[in-house]
């Protein structure tokens, strides 16, 4: 299993790699089509309407319900707004609380809601991984108050 966490660090598996000389042929090339995959899609979503009531949440790429992004879902929650919350994981065994949706971060699902979200709220800088589009907010890097 290998993916793409950031820009230039790969996941195999549970190793972070930050040195793409250190990745095989295979992972290489297993790499570079999932990159090509991923920009279709975001093409291909980019067309789709935004949902006006979808929020998605991003915490450090995926490695779980933690940090601001959870107490800014856990505010939307108590509020009882009509929401779609979606929530990014790694993890997919992790539990969240009822009324938010779990999404395997960087499957093409993740690349969908993030097309279709009028907001997003994350951590880290992955407003790269939205197609561009005119959103009412994009907040990032929120544990940097």
């Amino acid at each position: 299993y290998v993916s793409v966490y950031n820009k230039n660090i790969y996941r195999i598996g549970d190793i972070f790699v930050r040195d793409s000389n250190k990745l095989t042929f295979k992972q290489k090339v297993h790499i570079f089509i999932y990159r090509i995959l991923r920009g279709i899609a975001v093409k291909i979503f980019s067309f789709m309407p935004l949902q006006k009531n979808k929020i998605v949440f991003d915490n450090f790429a995926g490695r779980g319900y933690a940090d601001n992004p959870k107490y800014i879902a856990n505010e939307l929650l108590n509020r009882n707004l009509n929401l779609d919350l979606v929530w990014f994981l790694n993890d997919m065994g992790q539990v969240l609380p009822s009324g938010i949706r779990k999404v395997k971060y960087n499957s093409i699902k993740s690349v969908y809601e993030y097309a279709t979200a009028k907001v997003i709220v994350d951590n880290i800088r992955n407003s790269h991984l939205a197609p561009k589009r005119k959103r009412s907010n994009i907040f990032t890097n929120l544990a940097w108050f």
